[in-house]
């Protein structure tokens, strides 16, 4: 109960940073969120709500106010349709295509690539962020 208190108000913190009231359905998705280690999908965040969410529409609705507000990334790991996470950063996936693990790559070292891609890009003059999936098989699936 301790641990579940003290994600709520980890949660709290997070959405009042980004001057967006805490409501609860806010609190309940970015709860869910904050303690997942891979993105969800909506299914998924209704069904982690256990019933605290009243319908599908709220959840897409507040990924969406969440997403514009720079809180949640959508990702994109290729099971057709987005998953979300909050967001920390550069950080990178590898999926498997066979079962759907996902696991996160941390610590990016992609910056130098940045660098080069800038130098022989005529168009573009900075590089904000980027995201990056890598697509194989888990160990089990091999």
């Amino acid at each position: 109960m301790k641990e579940e208190t003290s994600n709520i108000e980890n949660a709290r913190e997070i959405i009042k940073r980004a001057d967006l009231r805490a409501t609860k359905q806010r609190l309940d998705i970015v709860s869910v969120l904050l303690v997942s280690t891979t993105p969800l999908s909506i299914e998924k965040i209704l069904e982690k709500c256990k019933g605290k969410i009243p319908d599908v529409a709220t959840v897409y609705r507040t990924m969406r106010e969440l997403t514009e507000a720079k809180l949640v990334d959508s990702v994109d790991i290729g099971h057709g349709h987005a998953h979300f996470e909050i967001r920390r950063g550069d950080h990178h996936h590898l999926v498997c295509e066979k079962c759907g693990k996902t696991a996160e790559i941390e610590n990016c070292e992609i910056e130098s690539f940045e660098k080069k891609v800038l130098k022989r890009e005529k168009y573009f003059k900075t590089i904000h962020g980027h995201r990056l999936t890598f697509f194989g098989l888990c160990k089990r699936c091999v």
